[in-house]
């Protein structure tokens, strides 16, 4: 799954949820890929998105390792200290097995989510 279908999923998962997506960018921008508002609760999310390697890649294991290591910077980078505000990364379920580097607590003091989109177009929000 590229990293756009990854963006176009997730925003559809927000939107069934109540959030408004402010900004959303495809490609490479040096932008958070999605950042939607909640009315509700009056809380922003920013989420990173990335996508699976190229299948034609050599090193498609060491190339997603990378992206899950990027994916992590960048969100962590843009922390603020808003409380009020959700951290995410949303990346295709080949990834799911490398959330269990990111230990539990580290995820909740960070307030960070993990949202794995299924290719069946589920996403499953895992904080």
């Amino acid at each position: 799954m590229d990293e756009n279908t990854v963006i176009e999923k997730t925003i559809k998962y927000l939107g069934s949820r109540g959030w408004i997506i402010k900004e959303k960018h495809l490609g490479h921008e040096h932008k958070v890929d999605i950042k939607a508002f909640h009315p509700v609760n009056r809380r922003y999310y920013y989420i990173e998105a990335k996508g699976d390697p190229k299948k034609a890649s050599k090193s498609a294991e060491a190339q997603e390792e990378n992206y899950f290591i990027s994916a992590i910077g960048e969100i962590v980078l843009r922390i603020q200290s808003k409380k009020a505000s959700l951290y995410g990364i949303a990346l295709p379920e080949s990834y799911e097995h490398k959330l269990k580097k990111v230990h539990k607590e580290v995820r909740k003091r960070l307030n960070l989510h993990f949202l794995i989109v299924r290719k069946n177009g589920k996403v499953n929000d895992i904080h």
